[in-house]
């Protein structure tokens, strides 16, 4: 029943099983609000949320909001994901993954929009993002058991998206224990005093892996409420035996109102730095912060202006 206070868990369980056992096909969601617990599709099923419809799910699951889990050719598209108790979609260990047209909000702690995590594949363009975390969060598995699984998140094309709050637009990490390698980022807009990073990446030497790779391009931002590229070797202070490889990271023609700086960037340490950084065509109004860079073998930073005005290493 759609009347926002009686559970559908088992009528959503029966409507797509009766689906996959006629071979797939459409589970249409009508009009109204559905109190659901946890829904879980089946091969070749799909879920339709129709016009005027609302899945209300119980806040007595606290997961993360959507996570297909070892798919093949995965599509989210044209629905709003709002109030996550934890990260809103985590394609997790899937290929060929589509995210088009959604909107994404949340002020909530840990509510990341979007985290592809050790995938191969993935597009995800068109999306909102307004979060109480990371917009975009790359992942690839944690610690011990990211080296067990060891799947890397790989071949992901990020387009014509728009960020406002959030701790990172396009972050990676920190959990990419498996590593993270070919990101493009692309045509995105970026605007909010909240927004802590443009290119945001997390690791330390207990996560390990690498990050290889990365390039956010074509963007233009009014606000960004911190650097335009934050790398944070030692987040959260972690330690272990794992010095993680970051190298070949690009940042290239954007147009910024104003940020808290252009760069901060940590190395892991002086024996383990970040490798190469290059900031290209960057033009900026106003930068209110000073950039600043530790244990970074080669920071390359070309035609950037602030008011007008080159800035050099």
């Amino acid at each position: 029943m759609g009347d926002g206070t009686t559970k559908n868990t088992a009528a959503f369980a029966a409507a797509i099983a009766a689906c996959h056992r006629a071979g797939g096909g459409h589970v249409i969601v009508p009009a109204g609000t559905f109190l659901t617990g946890a829904i879980h599709l089946l091969s070749n099923v799909d879920l339709h949320v129709g016009t005027g419809a609302t899945v209300l799910f119980s806040q007595d699951l606290p997961p993360q909001m959507i996570q297909p889990f070892a798919s093949d050719t995965v599509l989210l598209e044209g629905v709003t994901v709002i109030n996550s108790p934890f990260w809103h979609l985590n394609p997790n260990l899937c290929r060929n993954v589509t995210v088009d047209g959604l909107t994404i909000r949340s002020s909530g702690p840990n509510t990341d929009g979007c985290d592809p995590e050790s995938c191969d594949g993935v597009v995800v363009q068109n999306v909102t993002y307004d979060t109480g975390d990371d917009c975009m969060a790359i992942k690839a598995g944690r610690d011990t058991d990211g080296r067990r699984v060891n799947v890397p998140c790989q071949s992901v094309v990020i387009q014509n998206c728009d960020f406002a709050d959030g701790h990172g637009g396009i972050t990676i990490g920190s959990e990419m224990t498996g590593g993270v390698k070919n990101v493009y980022a692309r045509d995105l807009t970026m605007n909010s005093a909240n927004l802590a990073a443009g290119h945001r990446i997390k690791t330390n030497t207990l996560r390990g892996g690498y990050v290889l790779n990365t390039n956010v391009y074509r963007v233009k931002a009014g606000t960004v409420g911190g650097p335009l590229l934050l790398i944070q070797g030692t987040y959260n202070n972690q330690t272990g035996n794992f010095p993680p490889d970051v190298s070949n990271i690009n940042l290239t023609d954007w147009t910024v109102g104003s940020c808290a700086g252009i760069w901060s960037i940590t190395g892991a340490s002086a024996s383990d730095p970040v490798g190469t950084a290059t900031l290209d065509r960057i033009a900026i109004t106003t930068s209110t912060a000073a950039n600043s860079a530790v244990n970074i073998a080669n920071l390359v930073v070309e035609d950037v202006t602030v008011g007008g005005t080159p800035v050099t290493v």
